[in-house]
């Protein structure tokens, strides 16, 4: 028997593959992204807080006020 697992609903969500090295190099650009990307993810509800992980290839945190606006984001 084989059962399937339910989601965990979160208020987080994760980005990946936002940006590459090269882009990471121009001046300014982590503060275009963060901006751009907080305008974005505000469409589907409240951001309590972004981070652009300028360490990793490409990651964006963002977390909601609630799992229904995470959910809205990925959907």
């Amino acid at each position: 028997v084989q059962t399937c697992a339910l989601p965990i609903l979160s208020p987080c969500v994760l980005l990946r593959n936002m940006f590459g090295r090269q882009e990471a190099q121009e001046p300014g650009f982590f503060d275009d992204i963060q901006e751009d990307v907080h305008d974005e993810a505000s469409k589907y509800g409240k951001v309590v807080h972004l981070f652009v992980d300028k360490e990793s290839l490409g990651m964006v945190f963002i977390l909601y006020d609630s799992t229904e606006a995470a959910a809205r984001a990925l959907k």
